[in-house]
């Protein structure tokens, strides 16, 4: 501890202990007090203090020179390498950039793409159903030709026995007439025995008188009889006359079916080529529509699927710019301050599409 000298007016450092049994003796209590100088004391100790100072400082300065040295040993790798890192995160964000562009006019051009595939979907599904109905016009149409085939061939039918039926009046009334020439011949023939049946009678006198009277008789039923087999072959003529007209309009009407007949299995045979023709063409667009449907499948899968390379190009690029932050802390912890930031933040819309750029090689080896 320390002390003050009242009369030499000095300081002084004092030290104090109490001895139980001194010298070996019990109950011998001593008290030691020792007192030095202060400036005498201190002496080595200032010395000491003065080297350790010294000693300090010349540590200090070797650990500073080491330290500086390892810092510079340790700094150009880190620049050199935070370097490498600028132009790896920057052909990193071209890239992105590059492929992020390529991803969003892949999109839109995928999205237009689908809408185009959409519209000739609705126009090919309108144009089926187009078809259909007029496959099915035509089937109707056809069955009508074929309805209409068989009321022709029934009516040609009917005029062929209508034809054979007039022909065969035809024939009877020229055995009729020929009947009827007979009976004319017999009344002639008739008339004549009546005539001489009367100029007998008259020869006779009154024993003939009788007789005379049906003679006479006998004449006028022959010539009313002949009379009447004029006008029944007059009348005969006159219908084989018509039924020969009829037959003729007949025959016409026949020949006229028979065209018609002619023409309608025509319309039959192109309405079944139509028909035909319709069904492939149906099939043909059912084909078509089935492939407009994976054409739009597909892209709208290329459309989502840029949509996600998009995504990923821009999290790329945010990444990279976390990446040239760090760089520039790096640099900052480096240099002992903060150096500007050379890559900007890219824009994720460019308006020009980039996918044929090509990375130079002087970028491509800062990647080895």
């Amino acid at each position: 501890m320390l002390s003050f000298h009242a009369r030499k007016k000095i300081n002084q450092v004092a030290g104090y202990a109490h001895s139980d049994g001194a010298m070996g003796y019990k109950g011998l209590d001593w008290n030691i007090l020792v007192r030095v100088n202060e400036e005498e004391a201190m002496a080595g100790f200032q010395a000491l203090s003065r080297e350790s100072v010294v000693i300090s400082i010349a540590c200090l300065l070797v650990a500073g020179f080491m330290a500086w040295s390892l810092s510079k040993r340790i700094a150009n790798p880190l620049i050199s390498i935070t370097e490498q890192l600028d132009k790896t995160v920057q052909v990193t964000r071209d890239s992105a950039g590059a492929l992020l562009d390529s991803s969003q006019s892949l999109a839109d051009g995928s999205s237009e793409q689908a809408a185009n595939v959409e519209e000739t979907s609705s126009s090919t599904e309108q144009l089926n159903s187009m078809t259909a109905q007029n496959s099915e016009s035509v089937a109707r149409a056809l069955h009508e030709v074929q309805s209409a085939n068989l009321i022709v061939d029934d009516a040609n039918s009917k005029l062929t026995a209508l034809s054979e039926a007039m022909n065969e009046i035809s024939a009877a009334s020229d055995e009729t007439k020929n009947i009827i020439k007979t009976i004319d011949e017999i009344a002639f023939q008739t008339n004549i025995l009546a005539l001489n049946a009367a100029v007998e009678a008259a020869r006779a006198g009154e024993a003939g008188a009788g007789f005379a009277i049906v003679a006479d008789e006998v004449r006028n039923l022959a010539a009313r009889a002949a009379q009447a087999a004029q006008d029944t072959s007059g009348l005969l003529d006159q219908n084989i006359q018509k039924i020969a007209v009829g037959t003729e309009s007949v025959d016409q009407t026949n020949a006229g079916f028979s065209e018609l007949k002619k023409k309608t299995d025509r319309v039959s045979e192109i309405m079944r080529e139509v028909n035909d023709a319709s069904h492939q063409q149906t099939e043909g667009l059912k084909q078509i529509t089935s492939a407009i449907n994976q054409i739009s499948h597909i892209t709208q899968q290329n459309a989502s699927g840029a949509e996600e390379v998009a995504s990923a190009s821009s999290d790329v690029d945010s990444q990279a710019v976390k990446i040239t932050q760090s760089i520039a802390n790096l640099h900052e912890l480096v240099h002992g301050q903060e150096e500007p930031n050379k890559t900007p933040a890219r824009k994720t819309t460019a308006p020009a599409p980039s996918s044929n750029r090509r990375i130079p090689q002087s970028e491509l080896a800062s990647f080895n």
